[in-house]
């Protein structure tokens, strides 16, 4: 232990895996009992980690290709930094977006770490040479992907900032949905009439979707809030507080906590820790400091939006708030600063979330393949059909 400060290790990280292997898609293995089952584009990656100093983040990174498929010739998928390799005639950095981070959650293995009930013969054996000790499960499900080429990798970190990254892997994550060619063969179609076949299922209520508002002061700009979670038996960060408004702080996640309510926790400089149980919804702590749910009456949310425009004028976008679309073409957006950069404000009063698409005055749409751009109040960057939240 006395050496722990000299580690220069990063931490140890399994192959990643995936399920179902062909998100999209048909599949037919072990997992699905050999029946064939056409799957929607929902999958999970997960793996395995340990580091003695403890992962402090570990988390997949996800970009999307152009194409559809890799081509051999190609090197572009194969490095983590195209950009800085573009010197390299096999290696073009438009052939793939940015990367894009999803944050693992962690499932603690401790309390199996030298038995389980249903392998006997394991639990005699390290009866007498038992593990000291024993990787974590680290896992996240994607479903924002459809008919599209996708690389990833997991990196991690421990607590001494050395870092480790897997290895980069490809999937074609498929349409997800489905139609009858007229001979009962089912047939991948974006636009299809059947929706596939979920493979995620769970004896407890969904995730828990709970935003919560701060007035925007210098003592809630050094907030931090945190959730209890049973299984890792700790407090666990929200994401940090953003700035959505002049007046108003907020952050917002999804827990998967099994049950229909979270216990919250919110510490400032120079207040004692208020913790509180909240439900699903928005929640807010008013001028008497009590957690009231629901929005702030003086709330006035934006948007900040980047759009890189596939067109060869200023995009506009056409929007809907309230049930009520802009009269087309819509909002012009401004050139930013980036080449093929146009950026746009929308102040929403208290609508937060809203649906867009982007056109270029003259009958060339994005419609996000007609499922339309779903945002919300906040800073978002939108390119090549991928949604990034920036907040």
């Amino acid at each position: 232990k006395e050496h722990l400060t000299k580690d220069r290790t990063g931490p140890s990280i399994w192959w990643p895996q995936r399920y179902p292997y062909n998100p999209g898609s048909a599949n037919t293995s072990k997992a699905e009992g050999w029946a064939k089952l056409y799957m929607n584009q929902n999958f999970a990656i997960y793996t395995y980690g340990y580091d003695v100093n403890k992962i402090k983040r570990i988390e997949v990174k996800i970009r999307r290709h152009r194409a559809k498929r890799a081509d051999p010739k190609d090197k572009t998928y194969q490095v983590y930094d195209p950009i800085a390799l573009q010197d390299d005639a096999r290696i073009d950095p438009s052939r793939v977006s940015q990367w894009v981070s999803y944050p693992l959650r962690k499932r603690s293995l401790q309390n199996e770490i030298n038995q389980v009930d249903w392998q006997p013969g394991f639990s005699e054996g390290t009866a007498i040479v038992g593990a000291k000790a024993i990787g974590d499960l680290y896992y996240t499900y994607i479903d924002n992907f459809q008919d599209v080429l996708i690389d990833y990798f997991v990196e991690a970190e421990d607590s001494q900032g050395n870092i480790s990254r897997s290895d980069i892997q490809q999937v074609y994550v498929g349409a997800g949905r489905y139609r009858d060619d007229g001979t009962g063969r089912l047939i991948e179609d974006t636009n299809g009439p059947i929706e596939g076949f979920n493979p995620f299922f769970t004896r407890y209520p969904a995730a828990v979707d709970v935003s919560i508002y701060l007035k925007n002061s210098p003592s809630n700009q050094s907030a931090q809030l945190s959730y209890w979670s049973k299984e890792a038996e700790s407090w666990l960060a929200f994401p940090a507080l953003q700035e959505i408004s002049t007046s108003y702080l907020r952050t917002k996640a999804s827990l998967k906590i099994g049950k229909s309510s979270v216990n919250l926790k919110l510490e400032r400089p120079g207040h004692s820790p208020l913790i509180w149980q909240a439900g699903q919804g928005s929640w807010h702590l008013n001028d008497q400091g009590l957690w009231v749910a629901g929005l702030p009456d003086d709330l006035q949310l934006r948007a900040a939006i980047r759009y890189r425009s596939p067109f060869q004028k200023a995009p506009y976008i056409h929007f809907e708030t309230n049930g009520l679309w802009t009269k087309a073409p819509g909002l012009a957006m401004q050139e930013s600063r980036d080449v093929g950069w146009y950026e746009i404000t929308i102040d929403l009063g208290k609508k937060e979330t809203f649906q867009a698409v982007f056109n270029n005055g003259r009958g060339l749409w994005d419609n996000n393949r007609g499922r339309n751009y779903r945002l919300g109040a906040g800073t978002y960057e939108i390119s090549d059909g991928t949604i990034v939240n920036i907040d």
